[in-house]
């Protein structure tokens, strides 16, 4: 598993993300609902999770994750996946 989460990652750097990474659903079963993938996503077993730096003056072109997955939500994943933190 752990070779196919590094092709995840490099996929994910290639298609220009800055920060990749991957968290179990077991990580997020204590967040709020909306952070829940296992509530949202029955059977998932886990959440891929990535960052762009937006440029100012792109930032327009870039729409909201809602228009995804309008019940999740993406910053606990990412917090979980290592991306970053809370605060």
């Amino acid at each position: 598993m752990k070779v196919l989460s590094i092709q995840i990652k490099q996929l994910a750097f290639q298609q220009g993300a800055h920060l990749a990474g991957i968290t179990s659903v077991e990580r997020l079963v204590d967040s709020p609902p909306s952070g829940n993938a296992a509530a949202l996503m029955p059977g998932a077993r886990s959440v891929i999770s990535f960052a762009l730096a937006l440029d100012g003056n792109k930032t327009a072109d870039i729409t909201e994750m809602t228009e995804f997955h309008p019940e999740f939500s993406h910053r606990y994943a990412g917090v979980a996946a290592g991306l970053g933190r809370l605060g």
